[in-house]
């Protein structure tokens, strides 16, 4: 009976063993995954910003053609409030793609922590149904209240 007890111990161990290792390849893919959608995040803001700033200098070609074609003076205000609402564009698009990089650099790192905590656990997983196994089959010899002893007659 013993045999057959640790044997099934012996089992779950085996059990818990393969499921935190699933587990932490799941952690590590979460993390391959979240560095690469950190990478995507820092070239899609460096992209958008770029995009942006083609679009202010086309509108500010674009005020300076006018301005020049109607006699006016090309110095204008317009084209300065149009350089400094621009360049707030440019710093809140990259300021965006930034904080999502970080949120996703960060998320890598807690699921790499996660799986490196997987692995720490597997031989205690392992341990844990073995030796509980072998406790109950050690109690069994300590008498544990079944009358086995001297009765004092």
């Amino acid at each position: 009976m013993c045999t057959l007890a640790l044997a099934g111990a012996g089992l779950q161990g085996i059990s818990a063993v393969m499921g935190l290792q699933a587990k932490a390849a799941n952690s590590k893919m979460q993390q391959a995954l979240s560095d690469r959608q950190a990478k995507i995040e820092d070239a899609t803001g460096l992209y958008n910003a770029t995009r942006h700033e083609e679009k202010i200098n086309q509108v500010l070609g674009q005020q300076v053609a006018a301005a020049g074609a109607s006699g006016m003076s090309t110095d204008t205000e317009v084209a300065a409030d149009t350089l400094s609402e621009g360049d707030l564009d440019i710093r809140a698009i990259r300021w965006q793609s930034n904080l999502a990089a970080d949120t996703n650099r960060f998320e890598a790192k807690m699921h790499g922590v996660n799986a490196k905590q997987s692995r720490s656990a597997m031989p205690f997983a392992f341990a844990a149904p073995l030796i509980g196994e072998l406790g109950s089959f050690a109690s069994s010899f300590s008498g544990g209240g079944s009358g086995g002893g001297a009765t004092g007659r």
